[in-house]
């Protein structure tokens, strides 16, 4: 397992077969990694919507979307309700969510965040988690990509103003060069 500190993991992820997100049981992919493969792979986020909304008997399992000529995605569901400031994640569904995912992806090259430390996805103990995932993923291709995870709204509102800043004045042009930093070109 490789830690990943120096690039943002949406323009690597062609690089993978396997994407791991963890997630929470009310389907929202709205922040980091997550929020940036439903963007770009909407097929994702359809089929995460049509699962039962907030029915904790999930916890613990996985939602697998595959698709000809994209990265396999699978969710883990591993906390409820994200709340800021709430730690809500289910360690024990994490480790089977790990486990199984380890087994199904053993010989796939793999990348995911540290699943469960941020705050919408369980606000868990990150030294926790990252032992877990290293005893789970001993000896696979895992790069773990470890950098500041937040909303993508706000992200991209963001770099809306740096473009401001850059000189990119042209709304239209602006909303096409947003667009081309999550979605395939």
């Amino acid at each position: 397992m490789n830690i990943i500190t120096d690039k943002e993991g949406i323009f690597e992820v062609d690089k993978y077969d396997v994407i791991l997100l963890g997630t929470s049981v009310y389907d929202i992919l709205s922040h980091g990694l997550q929020g940036k493969v439903a963007i770009r792979y909407p097929h994702v986020a359809e089929a995460n919507h049509k699962q039962p909304y907030g029915d904790l008997r999930r916890l613990g399992t996985r939602l697998t979307v595959e698709k000809e000529g994209c990265p396999t995605v699978s969710l883990l569901y591993i906390c409820g309700y994200p709340k800021k400031g709430v730690k809500t994640l289910d360690y024990d569904a994490l480790d089977r969510c790990l486990n199984t995912a380890a087994m199904e992806f053993k010989n796939k090259r793999i990348i995911t965040t540290i699943m469960g430390a941020y705050s919408f996805d369980g606000e868990g103990d990150r030294e926790r988690i990252l032992k877990m995932m290293e005893e789970a993923f001993k000896g696979m291709d895992v790069d773990v990509y470890d950098y500041p995870q937040t909303c993508v709204f706000n992200e991209y509102m963001t770099k809306a103003r740096e473009l401001i800043n850059m000189g990119v004045s042209n709304g239209k042009r602006r909303t096409e060069i947003l667009k081309k930093l999550y979605l395939r070109n």
